[in-house]
């Protein structure tokens, strides 16, 4: 017995708590500090396993999938070169601590003993950070301010989708679900007795409900079924409380409008919150599947979707402008290729089917695959795994995983490369830190009116920054639309305009095109611009409009733009 392996883990359960619940959220990479958060948690472990006897560092073809990806995009980005380098740099040390922290759980849970200990201080980590999660949805809905280490909302006539310190709730119902898998797990080990892991599991669902988050709809009944199964020792969560629980939570989902209205709050009906006016994430898949038919071997290369959807928006309906295409397959089919990601696909599956169904159902695997059945189903809606705070502990569960179907013997590291491994890693953090804080106080001065801005100077770029592509961006607001502008000139504006496309940024470009003798790319960044910004588009075409009046070439192009009402 070794239990000295488990306590390895412990800073990464703690930065896992730590990025749940922080709420420093600054623009332009509002996740930054949660990610750090986890990051530090997870290069303080490594500092503690190096120096913990008996721990091995464990190769597998999980770490390898990983590990692989850096090559991979570098690799494309070599052979396409249609993308800003720089914005490779973070997905590439992403990958690289998604494959330690894969390694990281593959050691820990070296054997079913460690892998319960290894299991239960990560359920108590994520049921902590759960039930916190929802005090601070109740104090968000209140309007009370406990600033600042909890996030405000104030009160509004208008029911908010309260997002604890997450500031998004998607991502807060995916924890949420993370948290109800963590409060069967300790129950089913005796940690919990009956009447808390209910009143837990209430007060989680209840949670999940005001995040209003689909994917719960979903998950909650895949977690119900899940549960009734018998497992290895042939006990199973009893159907009828596995049925109560599911129906607590249908009625409230159902519910919630008319209690929203009964407190004098208006709100969208749940009609309204299935249907909608425009279903945006088909608009998003619809972009996604022709960017990958377009490049169906290569893909437009890593990050590239944003990029792709201002080239291609303009032939399909209407959507929202994103970095992402809200569906993980979709999203490796644009940007890496069709075949690698049925390739990616396929594996994944297969890995599924041997590590979480084909073997004993202990606790610890339906723990284990329960998280992954809730980021599955989170990832085909939305982009979970691009985040470190996801990424990394679903890496670490993977490890666990892996390690207990296909254990290896591993490799002992000496502590010294490893832990001078950490501290290079730490100063890295703390320099990224820095170079982003000038960023983020870069966008301060841009908010303000950076020509009468003392402090406009920090909207230059540095001499050393890892974050060019965002000077760049700044620049683009010194770009004033002339005739005259050579091709090189507008061919840079347009190659920033598609990294960023923003509403105002898609106007300028069409504005340039227009008065340098180019209407019909003119004409096609409006209809662009209509079809990623279809609300506020309404005041570009009133814009358009003046400026007819005032100016030939305007007036040449005004009727083969959209209408003021496109859909």
């Amino acid at each position: 017995m070794k239990p000295q392996l488990v306590f390895a883990a412990l800073p990464f359960a703690l930065g896992m708590v730590i990025a749940f619940l922080t709420p420093v959220h600054l623009h332009p990479l509002r996740s930054y500090f949660n990610d750090l958060a986890i990051i530090l948690g997870l290069l303080f472990s490594i500092w503690m396993a190096a120096g913990t006897a008996g721990f091995r560092w464990r190769l597998n073809v999980i770490v390898a999938g990983f590990a692989s990806m850096v090559p991979l995009i570098w690799l494309q980005y070599g052979l396409a070169n249609h993308q800003a380098w720089y914005d490779l740099l973070l997905p590439s040390v992403y990958f690289v601590l998604a494959a330690f922290a894969v390694m990281l759980g593959a050691g820990c849970a070296s054997d079913t003993e460690q892998s319960e200990r290894l299991c239960l201080v990560l359920a108590i980590a994520l049921l902590l950070a759960g039930l916190v999660s929802v005090l601070i949805q109740i104090v968000q809905s209140m309007g009370w301010y406990l600033g600042p280490l909890l996030m405000y909302m104030g009160k509004s006539d208008v029911f908010q989708r309260p997002y604890a310190n997450l500031a998004q709730p998607n991502q807060l119902a995916l924890v949420l679900s993370f948290s109800l898998a963590a409060c069967w797990f300790l129950y089913r080990e005796a940690r919990l007795s009956r009447g808390f892991a209910l009143a837990f599991s209430l007060i989680l669902l209840a949670g999940l409900v005001v995040t209003q988050s689909r994917i719960g709809w979903i998950i909650v009944p895949a977690f119900a079924m899940v549960l009734s199964l018998p497992d290895a020792d042939g006990r199973r969560l009893h159907p009828a409380t596995a049925l109560s629980l599911l129906a607590v939570y249908a009625a409230s989902v159902l519910l919630l409008p008319h209690l929203v209205a009964a407190a004098g709050m208006s709100g969208a009906s749940l009609v309204d919150h299935v249907v909608g006016n425009r279903s945006e994430r088909i608009g998003l898949w619809k972009q996604a599947w022709q960017l990958a038919q377009t490049h169906p071997w290569a893909g437009v290369g890593w990050f590239g979707f944003g990029a792709g959807q201002v080239q291609v928006a303009a032939e399909l309906p209407s959507t929202n402008y994103a970095e992402h295409a809200h569906n993980l397959l979709l999203n490796f089919a644009a940007e890496m290729g069709i075949p690698l990601t049925l390739f990616m696909a396929g594996g994944l599956l297969w890995w599924c089917w041997h590590t979480c169904v084909r073997t004993s159902q202990s606790p610890f695997i339906r723990f284990a695959g329960l998280c992954l059945i809730a980021t599955a189903v989170h990832s085909m809606v939305e982009f979970p795994l691009w985040y470190a705070y996801i990424l990394l502990p679903v890496a670490f569960i993977m490890g666990m995983l892996h390690e207990r179907r296909w254990p290896v013997s591993g490799y002992a590291v000496p502590a010294f490369y490893l832990r001078m491994l950490v501290i290079f890693a730490l100063l890295a953090a703390a320099l990224l830190t820095w170079d982003y804080m000038r960023v983020v106080r870069a966008f301060k001065v841009l908010r303000v009116d950076p020509v009468a801005n003392q402090q406009q100077s920090q909207l230059q770029q540095p001499a050393y920054t890892v974050f060019p592509q965002f000077y760049a961006y700044f620049h683009l607001f010194e770009i004033q639309p002339r005739a005259g502008m050579s091709d090189a000139e507008i061919d840079e504006l347009r190659f920033w305009v598609e990294r960023f496309g923003f509403v105002h940024n898609l106007n300028k470009l069409a504005e340039v095109y227009v008065l340098n003798q180019r209407p019909d790319e003119g004409v096609r960044a409006m209809h662009t611009l209509q079809r990623l910004h279809p609300t506020a588009y309404v005041e570009y075409f009133d814009y358009w409009q003046a400026k007819a009046r005032q100016e030939p070439a305007f007036q040449a192009v005004i009727d083969r733009i959209p209408a003021r009402d496109a859909p």
